[in-house]
C-alpha cells in the first residue's frame, strides 16, 4: 500500500495513525518522508508526505524468527539542529519503531543533501527512508546526483535492503543425533562406559525379551544424552578462528576511517584464507588416498562431491502421481509413503515352488551350531559393525554398542540370548527407515527417479551377524561356482576377467557364442519369503536358525525418512531387506536354484578346452552363454518360467543380447523370447565394464579416459584453477581421485601399444589445457619404471600393469576359485602371442627348442640357498607351500621374470611353489641363463649407429664424427647379469631364434 499526501508546513498528516496503524507481527514497513522534518535539521522547510509500503504478506512472511532489538532512533550521522518538526519526526519513528536510514552512514554533503534551490545557493536535507528496525534489512542509504528527472528539483534517495529469510527449523522429534565424535577422546568414552555399567543393572531382573529390549534402549540412549549430548549444528565454512578475528578486524578499521590499517588487514586476511583453503584441500586429499589405500572408496567419493566446482541442490517440492506439485512437509511424507509402499508390494507368485521328493543338504561336520551366542560371539559381531552409519529406529549407532565397554556387551548379550531362546523378536529390529536418494539423472521432483536406502535397528544387525557367522561357510561350500556375488575372495573383476578371457579364447579359435544379459525386476525386493524358507531347509539350515530367520523377516514395516520428518509406517511383506547382512546370501540361494535349472533344462553354455562354461553371475546380475539361438533362447524361457515360484520377474525391457563370432546374420536386430523381443547390443556394460562384441578393450579404455576427463572437469573450477592451493596438494588430489577413475577395471584390459600411449597421455598438461595440473616428461628409473620429473608419479599404465599382476596372483591364490584359475593358464601361453609378450621369445616352439638345448646343460643345478635368516622369511610368505618345481616351469619363471618383471609372490601362486623357491630358482638360473647366452650379448657398432641416422644427418652433417666410447653410450650398457639377460630377450630377439 502506497499513500501520498501534502499538509501545509510545520503541519504532521493528520491522518499518519489511519495511514500507518500499528505494525502488524511479521510485516516489514517502509516509509518514504518528504518534509522539512529532517532528523537535526532546522533549515527544512516543506510538508510531509507519508507512505507505507508493506513487503512481504503475513502468510509469506510467518516462519521469521520473532524478537525484537531495541535501537538508537537517529545515529549520530544527521546533520544541523533539532526543531519542532525534527522533534516530531523522531517521536514518530520511535513510537513506530522506525529507523532514519540516512542518519546510520556518514556521506559527504554531495551526498546528503536531497534539494537544491534553482539558482543552485541553496541545498537541503529534506526526503528520507524510514524503515522497521525489528528486521535488520537496511544495508546502505545515499543520494545519487547523477539520477536527476526533469520538472523536479529533489535528488533520488536510494537506500538496499536485503531480507534475511529465516529457514524454517523442523523438529527432530524423539530422534537425536548425538554427538559421536566426542566418543574419540578417552575421557567421554570412558565416561560413557561408566554410566552404562551404573544403568545396566537392572537388566538382570528381567526375563521378557521385548521387556528387556526396551530397557536397554531406555537406559543407552540416557547414557549417551548425558555423557555425548546432540551434535552442533555443523559448520561448512573452512575459515579458521584466526581468520574470523582478521576479517572482524578489518571491518572494524573500515568503519573507522582507518584505511591503511584497512589495507594491511585485508592483505593479512586473504593470506589466511588462502592457508585455510590450502590446509582444509590437503588433510581432505590425505584423507581419500589413505581410504583409497585401505580399499575404502566411501570417503573417496564422498570427497569428490565435496570438490565439484557445482553441487546439486535437493529439491524442494516433489510431484504426485498425477503430476501435482507438493512443497509442505506433511504432503511430501504422504506421497513419499505412497511411492515405497506401492514399490516395496509385489503380489505373491501364482506358482507354488515344487520342492516335493527333493531332500535336505546334509550339513557337513562339524554340524551348525543352534545354541544361544557366547559373550565372546557377540563381542566379534559387534567389531564387526562398520562406523559413521546412520541409526535405525531406535536411534542406537554402532559407536554407541562399541564404545559402551564390557559392561554394553554383556547387556547387549543378554537381549540377544533372550531374543534366541524364545524367538521373539523386538517391534525395532522389524522396522526400517527409508531414505530417498537422487539417482543423479532424470527429474528431481519425479519420485521414479529416486532410489531407497533403507535404515535398520544396529543392535538387530548384530543378530544378522550371528546368524550370518553360523551359516555363511554351510551356504558358500554349496553355491554355484559361477556365483561371485558378496562371496569371500571374489568380486566383479573376476567375472568380468572371466568373461573377458572368453570371449577372447573363443575368437583365438574362431568360434563363435551368444551372450544374454538378464535383468529382473527388482530382484531384492520381488524374493517371495515362504519359497526362500523351503529352499533354506533344502540346503540343510537347521529348523531353529530358519526359525530366527523368518522371525526377522515376519510383520516388517518401512517409513520414509526426508529430512527431519518420518512418514507412516506401512507393511513390507515382499523380498530380503535391504541393509541386512542377511540378504546378499539369501538371494545367492535363489538365484543358484533357478539357474541350477536353467542349465539342467536346456543345453545352454560356451566350451574351451573341454571345459564348458554355462554362465556368469553377480548377485543377481547374470550373464547365460550359448553357442546357437535356439539353445539360447531356450535357456530364457527356461529362467522366465523357474523364477516364477520365487517371485522374480525377468525384465525383458533392460535384459539384451550379445552376438560373438557370425552366428547371425547382420540384419537380425533382436532375439524373440517368451513373446517379447530382445534387442541385440554391439557393446555392453557388464559389471561397470564394456564389453564390445569384437573381444577388445579399446572402446572400453577410451570408455574411462571419457569419464576421467569429466572428473577432471568437475574439479576445474574448484581445485585445478585454484590459486590457493600448491602444486603438490594438487599432486595428490589427482592421483587420489582422478587416477583410480581412470584405471577402473584395467585388470582386465588388453592393451597394445596405442591404448598405452593414450592412458598415458592423459596425465601430460597438453591433454588439459583448460586446467593447470603439472606434469612433465618421464624419465626411466632403475627398476625400469618411467617416473615423471618433476611430480615423481609413475606413467598410468604402470599402475594398470601392477594392479593386473595383483590380479592374476589373486587368481591363482584362490584355490576355490577353479573358474578364474584355469582361464588364467589359458591366457598365459595359449599361442605364440602371448609367448612374446610373457618370454620374449617369437614363437612357443622357439621357446621350447631353446629349451631343449639349456636342459642338457642344467642336468645337476646347485641352487643358491641364501641366509638362514632369509629362508626362515620365505618360509613364513610361502603359505605352506613346498612344491618342488620341474626344470621348464623354473626356466618359464625365469624367463618370465626377466621379461615383466613379475612379482616373486605372484609367481610362487602361479607355479604352485613357494616364495623362497622362486627366489632361489631365478638366482640360480640367471647366472645359468647368461652364462649361455654371453656371447649373444652385443652392442651397437660405429656403423650401426652411422647407419640408423636420419636420412638428412649424414648430408648435413659431413663433417661428424660418430664416436662410440663416449660417456652417453657407457652408462646405458647394462652392468649385471639380469640386466644384460633383459637385453638379450628384449632386444636380441632376432638373434636367439637363429641361435635355436
Amino acid at each position: 500500500m502506497y499513500k501520498k499526501c501534502q499538509q501545509p508546513t510545520l503541519h504532521l498528516h493528520p491522518d499518519a495513525d489511519d495511514v500507518l496503524p500499528k505494525e502488524p507481527a511479521g510485516e516489514v514497513i517502509i516509509i518514504e518522508t518528504r518534509d522539512e522534518v529532517g532528523p537535526h535539521n532546522s533549515m527544512q522547510q516543506s510538508s510531509f508526505i507519508t507512505g507505507v509500503r508493506r513487503h512481504l504478506s503475513q502468510c509469506y512472511y510467518w516462519h521469521c524468527e520473532r524478537w525484537l532489538r531495541v535501537v538508537c532512533w537517529c545515529e549520530p550521522h544527521g546533520s544541523g539542529t533539532r526543531n519542532t518538526n525534527s522533534s516530531l519526526l523522531l517521536n514518530f519513528a520511535r513510537s513506530r519503531r522506525l529507523r532514519i536510514a540516512g542518519s546510520w552512514y556518514q556521506r559527504p554533503e554531495l551526498h546528503r543533501w536531497t534539494w537544491y534551490s534553482n539558482a543552485g545557493g541553496v541545498a537541503k536535507e529534506i526526503d528520507h527512508i524510514l524503515v522497521s528496525t525489528r528486521w535488520r534489512i537496511l544495508q546502505n542509504c545515499r543520494v545519487y546526483r547523477s539520477a536527476e528527472f526533469f520538472g523536479t528539483d529533489h535528488r533520488l534517495v536510494v537506500a538496499t535492503l536485503k531480507l534475511h529469510v529465516k529457514s524454517r527449523r523442523i523438529s527432530r522429534g524423539n530422534h537425536s543425533v548425538f554427538h559421536l565424535e566426542k566418543l574419540k577422546d578417552l575421557t567421554c568414552a570412558h565416561e560413557y562406559a561408566v554410566a552404562v555399567s551404573n544403568r545396566f543393572d537392572v537388566l538382570g531382573a528381567l526375563g521378557d525379551p521385548v521387556e528387556l529390549w526396551d530397557t536397554f534402549k531406555r537406559e543407552t540412549l540416557q547414557a549417551a544424552m548425558e555423557c555425548i549430548g546432540e551434535r552442533p549444528r555443523s559448520r561448512r565454512s573452512f575459515v579458521s578462528t584466526e581468520t574470523q578475528e582478521k576479517i572482524e578486524e578489518s571491518r572494524a578499521a573500515r568503519l573507522a576511517g582507518n584505511r591503511d590499517q584497512h589495507r594491511a588487514l585485508s592483505r593479512r586476511t586473504r593470506t589466511l584464507l588462502r592457508r585455510d583453503k590450502e590446509r582444509y584441500v590437503r588433510s581432505l586429499a590425505e584423507d581419500v588416498e589413505g581410504h583409497l589405500n585401505a580399499n575404502d572408496l566411501r570417503p573417496a567419493y564422498r570427497a569428490l562431491k565435496k570438490l565439484r566446482s557445482k553441487s546439486p541442490s535437493r529439491a524442494s517440492a516433489i510431484r504426485t502421481a498425477d503430476g501435482r506439485l507438493v512443497s509442505d512437509m506433511d504432503g511430501q511424507m504422504a506421497r513419499w509413503a505412497e511411492y515405497f509402499g506401492q514399490l516395496f508390494t509385489v503380489d505373491p507368485p501364482t506358482e507354488q515352488l515344487h520342492t516335493t521328493g527333493l531332500q535336505a543338504v546334509d550339513a557337513d561336520p562339524p554340524p551348525i551350531d543352534e545354541t544361544a551366542p557366547s559373550l565372546d560371539e557377540v563381542r566379534e559381531a559387534v567389531a564387526k559393525l562398520k562406523g559413521g552409519k546412520a541409526a535405525g529406529v531406535c536411534n542406537i549407532s554402532a559407536e554407541l554398542l562399541r564404545d559402551g565397554g564390557e559392561a554394553m556387551i554383556r547387556g547387549l548379550h543378554a537381549v540377544l540370548t533372550a531374543v534366541w531362546q524364545s524367538g521373539t523378536i523386538p517391534p525395532d529390529w522389524k522396522r526400517g527407515l527409508v531414505v530417498p536418494i537422487w539417482k543423479g539423472k532424470g527429474d528431481r521432483q519425479d519420485c521414479n527417479n529416486y532410489r531407497g536406502i533403507t535404515l535398520l535397528s544396529v543392535p538387530g544387525k548384530v543378530l544378522a551377524h550371528l546368524l550370518l557367522t553360523r551359516i555363511r561357510s554351510h551356504l558358500v561350500k554349496h553355491q554355484r561356482p559361477q556365483q561371485s556375488g558378496f562371496t569371500p575372495g571374489k568380486s566383479t573383476t573376476d567375472r568380468i576377467l572371466a568373461l573377458r578371457i572368453l570371449v577372447e579364447r573363443r575368437r583365438e579359435f574362431r568360434q563363435g557364442m551368444l551372450a544374454a544379459y538378464v535383468d529382473l525386476k527388482k530382484a531384492f525386493d520381488s524374493v517371495h519369503r515362504k519359497s526362500l524358507w523351503d529352499l533354506l531347509r533344502l540346503r540343510g539350515i537347521p529348523a531353529r536358525t530358519i526359525g530366527l530367520i523368518t522371525g526377522l523377516y515376519s510383520g516388517t514395516e518401512s517409513a520414509v525418512k526426508c529430512g527431519a520428518g518420518v512418514s507412516s509406517f506401512f507393511p513390507v511383506n515382499t523380498g530380503v531387506r535391504e541393509g541386512c547382512v542377511l540378504a546378499p546370501s539369501l538371494l545367492n540361494a535363489c538365484m543358484d536354484w533357478v539357474l541350477d535349472k536353467v542349465v539342467d533344462q536346456s543345453d545352454c553354455g560356451a566350451s574351451v578346452d573341454n571345459t564348458k562354461i554355462t554362465d556368469l553371475v553377480f548377485a543377481d546380475d547374470a550373464v547365460i552363454f550359448a553357442e546357437s539361438l535356439e539353445v539360447l533362447v531356450m535357456a530364457l524361457e527356461a529362467l522366465h518360467e523357474e523364477a516364477k515360484p520365487l517371485g522374480l520377474e525377468v525384465s525383458w525391457l533392460k535384459t539384451k543380447v550379445q552376438v560373438f563370432g557370425d552366428l547371425l546374420d547382420e540384419a537380425v536386430q533382436s532375439v524373440h523370447a517368451c513373446g517379447e523381443d530382445i534387442e541385440i547390443l554391439e557393446s555392453f556394460t557388464y559389471l561397470g565394464s564394456a564389453v564390445h562384441n569384437d573381444g577388445g578393450s579399446r572402446q572400453e579404455v577410451l570408455r574411462w579416459i571419457g569419464i576421467a576427463h569429466g572428473v577432471m572437469d568437475s574439479l576445474s573450477g574448484s581445485i585445478w584453477r585454484c590459486r590457493y592451493l600448491c602444486r603438490r596438494t594438487k599432486i595428490r588430489i589427482f592421483k587420489s581421485l582422478v587416477i583410480p577413475v581412470l584405471l577402473y577395471g584395467c585388470e582386465t584390459w588388453t592393451l597394445n601399444s596405442d591404448l598405452k600411449r593414450r592412458i598415458n597421455a592423459f596425465a601430460i598438461p597438453e591433454a588439459h589445457p583448460d586446467h593447470t595440473y603439472p606434469c612433465s616428461s618421464h624419465k626411466t628409473t632403475n627398476s625400469g619404471e618411467p617416473v615423471d620429473v618433476g611430480t615423481q608419479m609413475s606413467q598410468p599404465v604402470s599402475h594398470a600393469e601392477t594392479k593386473t599382476h595383483k590380479t592374476f596372483f589373486h587368481a591363482s591364490a584362490a584355490k576355490k576359485n577353479k573358474m578364474l584359475r584355469e582361464a588364467f593358464k589359458e591366457k598365459v601361453l595359449p599361442g605364440d602371442k602371448s609367448v612374446r609378450k610373457y618370454t620374449g621369445f617369437l614363437s612357443k616352439n622357439i621357446l621350447n627348442g631353446i629349451f631343449k638345448i639349456i636342459q642338457k646343460k642344467v642336468v645337476k643345478i646347485n641352487y643358491w640357498k641364501g641366509p638362514k635368516q632369509f629362508n626362515n622369511k620365505s618360509k613364513q610368505s610361502s603359505r605352506g607351500k613346498s612344491k618342488r618345481s620341474s626344470v621348464f616351469d623354473e626356466f618359464l619363471i625365469t624367463v618370465i621374470y626377466i621379461r615383466e618383471a613379475m612379482e616373486m609372490e605372484v609367481l610362487a601362486d602361479l607355479f604352485g611353489v613357494s616364495q623362497s623357491h622362486v627366489s632361489c630358482v631365478i638366482t640360480t638360473w640367471i647366472n645359468i641363463l647368461y652364462d649361455i647366452f654371453k656371447r649373444w650379448l652385443k652392442y651397437p657398432t660405429a656403423e650401426n649407429v652411422r647407419k640408423n641416422l636420419p636420412e638428412n644427418y649424414p648430408s648435413k652433417y659431413s663433417d661428424t664424427r660418430v664416436i662410440l666410447d663416449c660417456t652417453e653410450f657407457f652408462t646405458v650398457k647394462p652392468k649385471n647379469a639380469l640386466h644384460k639377460l633383459q637385453h638379450i630377450l628384449i632386444i636380441s630377439t632376432t638373434i636367439l631364434s637363429n641361435f635355436w
